[in-house]
């Protein structure tokens, strides 16, 4: 199909930025004028009883030299660390997965679903990406959606993959918190109504998309995780029903399968544990579940 060799002559649509940045567009409406304490910082300790402590990180999905400029701070844990997790390991035929999973497979087009003027303005902004001419033709409407909200892939090394290739370089195991196929469900599970939403909302922004990018890479580097979280709701701000379905879906319900599979490891203590920023702050957030299990979590950086 003329998607699937697209993705051949890019040398792969790059999945782990369709799948991973995908979260961006979920963050819940906190304002960051009230973001509390301890939604500041993206390297937390963690540690129940008298047993060995543990180390959350809560990264960006990005490539930017700024964001693999890795501190002392984080890279001292992790080199010392027994084990670590990443949010999800790709691997072998992960593209040519993700990519079937994100095309029709009943017969329809992506232009059965949109408006002639809708489907010429995703047409020309895959074009922009770098596209040729075809290859949305049976896309679904959230994989095009997350194809034009990131960047265009550079070296493809995200801060994720960059820690476990640390990792891997000190000998330590590396374990995946979830599954990219998992992660597909729940990209693929979003109503077709909210996919359409979604697309809707991201050709609305895309005059937008650099400069807001820029905000969310200065938010992190500035470990804000509030601020985070409202840049990534702007885009769905005038769909508040909508924005609470993705929320739900993409980050809170996630929230708690990572807290869960997480906590044996945090039990045998020294893992470090990498996932998206999002999914550390709030009520719902990895942070707090954490806490109601009995560890106590402290801000190191």
């Amino acid at each position: 199909m003329n998607a699937k060799a697209g993705c051949e002559r890019r040398g792969g649509f790059g999945a782990v930025w369709i799948i991973l940045l995908a979260m961006v567009l979920a963050a819940s409406a906190a304002d960051a004028a009230r973001t509390p304490t301890r939604e500041r910082g993206v390297l937390w300790q963690l540690e129940r009883g008298n047993g060995p402590a543990s180390y959350l990180y809560g990264t960006i999905h990005s490539e930017d030299a700024r964001v693999l400029d890795l501190p002392e701070a984080v890279t001292r844990p992790l080199e010392g660390s027994a084990v670590f997790l990443i949010e999800a390991d790709p691997g072998a035929g992960m593209e040519l997965a993700a990519l079937r999973r994100m095309m029709f497979v009943d017969g329809r087009r992506l232009s059965d679903l949109l408006t002639p003027g809708s489907l010429k303005q995703v047409e020309a902004a895959m074009q922009d990406k770098g596209f040729p001419p075809g290859t949305t033709a049976y896309l679904k409407p959230w994989a095009v959606s997350i194809m034009l909200s990131v960047p265009r892939p550079g070296t493809g090394i995200l801060l994720d993959l960059h820690l476990r290739s640390l990792a891997r370089e000190q000998g330590i195991p590396v374990e995946g918190v979830e599954t990219i196929a998992e992660q597909l469900d729940v990209l693929d599970g979003l109503s077709e109504a909210d996919q359409l939403v979604m697309l809707e909302e991201t050709l609305a922004h895309l005059g937008e998309r650099d400069a807001m990018y820029e905000q969310l890479v200065e938010a992190w580097l500035d470990r804000d995780l509030g601020e985070i979280r409202r840049l990534g709701r702007q885009e769905l701000a005038g769909r508040p029903q909508t924005a609470e379905r993705v929320f739900d879906s993409l980050i809170v319900r996630r929230n708690h399968r990572m807290a869960e599979r997480i906590v044996p490891f945090l039990e045998k203590g020294n893992a470090f544990v990498a996932v998206g920023a999002l999914h550390l702050p709030g009520d719902d957030g990895i942070l707090s579940l954490l806490e109601k299990r009995g560890f106590r979590v402290r801000a190191l950086y």
